[in-house]
């Protein structure tokens, strides 16, 4: 599976955000607090689903925002 584009409605600080992955190998850097474990965590709740409001693991929400979630582009091998 290839992650192709990354589209976040709102999760934690990131709103209405778009990035299009165009290689084999992504590489995100930046400084502290600029949302790489955030995107890395979108990327987990959009595989393994998003967090129960009853669980007490972190969940992202956004303040500023309605709009919760996102969707992810992926091409699949051939089989």
């Amino acid at each position: 599976m290839i992650i192709k584009k990354i589209h976040i409605y709102g999760f934690g600080k990131f709103v209405d955000y778009k990035q299009e992955l165009t290689s084999d190998i992504n590489v995100f850097y930046g400084e502290n607090e600029a949302g790489k474990s955030t995107i890395f965590s979108f990327i987990h709740a959009m595989l393994f689903g998003f967090p129960a409001k009853n669980q007490t693991t972190a969940s992202y929400e956004p303040s500023g925002s309605s709009r919760y979630g996102g969707k992810l582009v992926i091409e699949l091998p051939e089989i």
